[in-house]
């Protein structure tokens, strides 16, 4: 098993394979670490580290330079990174960043890694991690169908963590309303 996330929002300090302190998205850190996966080098497994202040310059860019260029460029990055992480592998898990739009200022939210990893020919399969509850749920998950639908990203399953158990019954039937399992008026 491989694993990857092509863009992280939350780092920290790590060092690379030669000893060259680097940024790192901490999900990567502590996933490798946890589970013994191997990280094929923190420029792999956290090839696009989005920084405080990086979309700010970002759309700067836009008027100086040639963004298109740069969202080539980092999508090429994660397309060579998912390559290198995934040679030899069964399955690779490939965590996305934040919410639907992180990312979206420069061409590499999580809908646009999913269509790139997918494109290459990766078999994507998405599953969307919302946490447990009913109204709130369903107002966390309906603009994030939305979204990635609007970008044509097939989503495949959910899961909802932090359910109380006395709540199970409810939830199941609950998420079942056809109104979310279309993203459409029924």
């Amino acid at each position: 098993v491989g694993y990857m996330k092509p863009v992280g929002q939350q780092t920290l300090t790590a060092l690379n394979g030669e000893g060259v302190p680097i940024q790192v998205d901490k999900d990567v850190v502590v996933i490798t670490s946890l589970t013994g996966i191997d990280s094929h080098g923190y420029e792999q497994t956290s090839p696009v580290v989005w920084r405080s202040g990086q979309t700010a310059a970002f759309i700067d860019d836009w008027v100086t330079r040639d963004p298109v260029g740069g969202r080539h460029a980092l999508l090429e990055r994660i397309r060579n990174a998912y390559r290198q992480v995934a040679t030899g592998k069964r399955m690779v898990v490939v965590e996305g960043t934040g919410q639907p739009g992180v990312g979206s200022v420069a061409g590499v939210s999580n809908a646009d890694v999913i269509n790139a990893l997918r494109c290459m020919g990766a078999p994507v399969f998405v599953i969307l991690v919302a946490r447990g509850g009913i109204g709130s749920t369903i107002d966390q998950i309906f603009p994030y169908l939305m979204a990635l639908d609007h970008l044509g990203t097939r989503v495949d399953g959910l899961i909802i963590n932090d359910v109380m158990p006395s709540k199970m019954p409810m939830i199941r039937y609950s998420i079942y309303y056809p109104h979310l399992q279309s993203g459409r008026e029924m």
